[in-house]
């Protein structure tokens, strides 16, 4: 093996995609004399997710790919069309990577597990169109909301396996986050259990069939 290729050490700028922006139309037609709000929602914006992968043992294909900038998600448009959440972007990391915070060296998440999967920066939430402001006293709504973004923050623990159900944020939680990481490898004894290999029981069958009566 390379020395060379053997990278256990990175520093990465990270950051989540953009809500798309809620939608403000008025729905129009030639025999509909008030057809009311039909802004539809923006979409979400794209997450970074880390996925710790047994296939790797060096973090050398991160080694030059200093800024990971998730996708942003898309305005609503009329007629209730809901704009396109922003493409995932998933950054394969050894089994034992440790990451921390650069700046105050917090231990953010050690993925410890194949397949474990965490959200390094959720992307913010896409805006409300206008139809959602709809109400008895205000049946023609001119105004909707802008796509979240803006805080730094951390990330969530998702199900081994794949994304399952992610569940929607509050007011006030984080929205799009940027932060600067370091990926650390850990040595392999400190990740690897000390629990033995089992046996194969290959040569239990073969005795088994050479002690059996003969026909």
């Amino acid at each position: 093996m390379a020395e060379s290729n053997f990278i256990d050490y990175v520093k990465i700028f990270c950051a989540s995609g953009h809500g798309g922006a809620g939608s403000t139309h008025l729905h129009r037609a030639k025999y509909v004399a008030k057809g009311g709000p039909d802004g539809g929602d923006g979409g979400r914006g794209g997450h970074i997710i880390l996925r710790a992968n047994p296939q790797f043992w060096t973090l050398i294909h991160l080694k030059y790919r200093k800024v990971v900038r998730a996708e942003h998600g898309g305005a609503g448009s009329f007629a209730l069309r809901k704009g396109k959440n922003g493409e995932d972007i998933y950054l394969d990391v050894p089994v034992g990577t440790t990451v921390k915070e650069a700046e105050t060296e917090e231990v953010v998440v050690e993925m410890v597990e194949p397949g474990q999967e965490y959200i390094l920066c959720r992307g913010g939430r896409g805006g409300l169109g206008n139809n959602n402001f709809k109400s008895p006293t205000n049946q023609t709504p001119r105004y909707s909301q802008p796509g979240e973004e803006g805080v730094e923050g951390g990330g969530d623990d998702l199900p081994h396996g794949g994304l399952g159900e992610v569940l929607p944020q509050k007011r006030g939680e984080l929205r799009h986050e940027q932060i600067r990481l370091r990926f650390l490898i850990k040595p392999v004894k400190d990740v690897l259990s000390a629990e033995p290999i089992p046996q194969s029981n290959n040569s239990k069958i073969f005795n088994d069939k050479n002690n059996s009566p003969k026909i």
